[in-house]
């Protein structure tokens, strides 16, 4: 049988391993809030934006599809607008003049001042239709710097505006439209990226408690028994209290129970040798005694 002989070279303590595994969790934690919060958080604004007007759009044109009551539908744009901080105008083509474009709702821009694309040119308006009607779908969102600038870091804001070509409940040709601010975020940045040192220092003192109270409860109750089970060859044992878990506990119990039969084995060991001892000692004696009478 091949002799098994024990590794020379020592594998880390479990007391470093739980600290270097909290360790490692918590950068990997404070790496994943740094990327979302630094990197991830402008392009997520924006995409939310994005799907806030495309949203909008899409409950606005099944509106203006389905309803004929110009007052509930008034009403309904009135709320969606004010809901999710956006500006609706929804245009129809002129019978008179095709081409041309006169609103549907809201004349002369009553119960919509402040609203965006109210003040919007015609050629811009007729740019935006083109934009629809170029993209091959009917609708086309287009994202755009203005000339408003934050006077802190002169960041510049920008704008969402979506432009759907349908046709209304009466057949007739419409344009909805929905606009929305993009409000720069580089000072929400700055505050996130002071707020990481005070969560890593957090999660620091996190990590260092936690692994006291792991390595109490988990690697301390190991290294008693393992100091313990050093003299198990010896067929010596001492029990060691452990309430922790139940693995300790088993682990603790086996361990005596072993070191309870290395000493029954031990001693049917000498009491065998001794029993042998005396069978052979007995006809020697006898031969012993023989030889001297002759």
């Amino acid at each position: 049988m091949k002799k098994l002989t024990p590794k020379t070279k020592k594998n880390i303590s479990l007391r470093w391993k739980i600290g270097l595994y909290l360790s490692v969790f918590s950068f990997v934690l404070v790496a994943i809030v740094f990327i979302f919060q630094a990197i991830l958080l402008e392009p997520m604004y924006e995409a939310s934006k994005k799907r806030t007007v495309e949203n909008v759009s899409n409950a606005v044109v099944n509106v203006v599809k389905e309803e004929d009551d110009v007052d509930d539908i008034e009403q309904y744009i009135n709320i969606v607008q004010e809901t999710n901080e956006t500006c609706i105008r929804v245009l129809r083509e002129s019978n008179i003049f095709p081409g041309t474009y006169e609103d549907t709702y809201f004349e002369s821009n009553n119960g919509n001042l402040g609203c965006r694309l109210y003040k919007m040119s015609s050629n811009e308006i007729l740019t935006q239709i083109a934009n629809a009607e170029n993209s091959g779908k009917g609708e086309a969102m287009v994202v755009q710097d203005t000339n408003l600038i934050t006077p802190t870091n002169g960041e510049r804001f920008r704008n969402i505006t979506s432009t759907r070509i349908i046709n209304d409940h009466d057949g007739n040709k419409s344009i909805v439209m929905v606009y929305s601010n993009i409000t720069p975020i580089s000072t929400t940045k700055k505050t996130l990226s002071m707020q990481m040192w005070y969560i890593s220092a957090i999660i620091l003192v996190a990590v260092l408690v936690l692994t006291y109270i792991m390595y109490r409860t988990i690697a301390r109750p190991l290294i008693l028994i393992n100091q313990s089970a050093k003299s198990l060859p010896e067929g010596k044992y001492e029990r060691i209290t452990v309430q922790n878990y139940r693995e300790a506990e088993e682990l603790n119990d086996t361990l005596l129970t072993a070191a309870q039969d290395i000493q029954k084995a031990d001693k049917a060991k000498r009491d065998l040798i001794a029993n042998v001892s005396h069978d052979l000692r007995t006809p020697l004696t006898m031969i012993s005694g023989y030889g001297e009478m002759m």
